[in-house]
């Protein structure tokens, strides 16, 4: 992902795992951050969100639901972000839409790791996740 990226990370990776408890880790590695520099993680869905404000979010749709849990960084919380109404004139519609996203501030290293947990209802609870993408 560093090339979509370039002039805001040095390096951008990103690993998916799916775990044996039928858990889904998204693990990103940021490099080179600008210290200080927001980082936006969403993903747009058309499930409902339920509470936000925590590093847990409830999500559900047609009787299914899936948690999204924020395991790293610690404080991170989850935020909801209107999409359906285009913000420009060049913008499509994302009708019956919504992201959910936490905003992360980089540190004074610049580097940053995010790791989300979905755990879709009824799988039992998420396994350690893997280490550094590197070890993957």
């Amino acid at each position: 992902m560093s090339s979509a990226y370039a002039g805001q990370v040095d390096s951008a990776r990103r690993g998916v795992a799916l775990l044996p408890s039928g858990c889904v880790v998204i693990q990103d590695e940021l490099g080179g951050l600008k210290p200080g520099a927001q980082v936006r993680w969403g993903m747009v869905t058309r499930a409902r969100p339920g509470e936000t404000g925590s590093d847990r979010l409830q999500l559900t749709e047609r009787g299914k639901s899936l948690e999204l849990r924020i395991l790293k960084p610690a404080g991170a919380a989850w935020k909801t972000v209107d999409i359906e109404t285009p913000r420009n004139e060049w913008d499509s519609p994302n009708s019956g839409t919504t992201m959910v996203a936490t905003t992360i501030v980089a540190p004074p290293s610049g580097d940053m790791t995010i790791v989300i947990v979905a755990r879709p209802g009824g799988a039992s609870a998420p396994d350690v996740p893997p280490g550094p993408l590197a070890e993957w």
